[in-house]
């Protein structure tokens, strides 16, 4: 859709225009290091911050409307939500977000990557945790009719 094309897009300036630096992302334009995100980064961030929809009517896939239905987070109607770029990177003066991003990082079969994260709820905080992994499927066999490599 256009407004996720357009979210995109400002997401991908925010990281190009130093955003973010090894370890975090800071907020303000030029407090980190600019770089190209990859896909993967792209779509774990917008999702990441998505916020659920609202409501009781619900549009499924044959085109009937299902009244008294409350939409759920995650459903098959409407995936993760509606983006949200407030909900999705830290800005300066506008949301108290931390952010750690991982780019383009290859990890072969069978191994394995930690993160130890240390939440600090002395100032009041109480927000949740949320974390989101995207990647990139490898190309399937030229012909297949059911090509994902990693379902």
């Amino acid at each position: 859709s256009p407004v996720v094309t357009g979210g995109a897009a400002i997401l991908r300036q925010y990281f190009e225009e130093g955003y973010c630096n090894s370890e975090r992302c800071c907020g303000s334009k030029g407090c980190g290091e600019s770089f190209i995100p990859s896909g993967s980064l792209m779509k774990a961030v917008l999702m990441n911050g998505a916020q659920p929809l609202t409501g009781g009517i619900q549009r499924v896939p044959d085109g009937n409307v299902v009244n008294e239905q409350p939409l759920k987070e995650y459903d098959g109607n409407q995936g993760m939500g509606r983006i949200n770029l407030v909900n999705s990177v830290p800005l300066e003066g506008e949301n108290n977000i931390q952010l750690i991003t991982v780019n383009d990082k290859f990890i072969k079969d069978g191994d394995k990557d930690e993160y130890k994260i240390k939440i600090d709820t002395s100032n009041g905080c109480n927000e949740e945790l949320r974390v989101t992994l995207a990647w990139y499927d490898p190309p399937g066999a030229v012909g297949c009719l059911k090509c994902l490599v990693n379902d």
